[in-house]
C-alpha cells in the first residue's frame, strides 16, 4: 500500500493521503512549502491495517538512506510503547 506524505526536514509527517486507485480519478498532490517535501511512500506491511490517524501517529519519514521511506516512530503505540502526551511531559520535566 502506498501513501502520499507531506513532511518536514526532520521527517515529521504534516499530512498523509491515500492516492486514488481508480484509473480516471482526479490527481491530488501536495504543494510543499519552504522546508517541506512530498513523496509517495510504501507503507510497511505490519502497518497497513492501521486507520489513517493511527498511521499518521505511528510513522515518520527517514531520509538517512538518501531516499525517503516510512519508519515506525520511537515511542509509537505500534511498538508497544505509548506516546507521551504534552501533559505527561510537563509533569516529568517541570522546567
Amino acid at each position: 500500500m502506498k501513501i502520499l506524505a507531506l513532511f518536514d526536514k526532520g521527517g515529521k509527517i504534516q499530512a498523509i493521503l491515500h492516492p486514488p486507485t481508480k484509473r480516471n480519478a482526479p490527481v491530488i498532490r501536495f504543494q510543499p512549502q519552504v522546508g517541506q517535501r512530498a513523496a509517495e511512500l510504501e507503507v510497511p506491511a505490519e502497518l497497513e491495517k492501521l486507520k489513517p490517524k493511527e498511521l499518521h501517529e505511528s510513522v515518520r519519514v527517514d531520509m538517512s538512506s538518501g531516499s525517503p521511506r516510512l519508519v515506525t516512530r520511537l515511542g509509537s503505540k505500534k511498538r508497544g510503547v505509548p506516546l507521551r502526551s504534552k501533559s505527561a511531559k510537563s509533569k516529568s520535566n517541570p522546567s
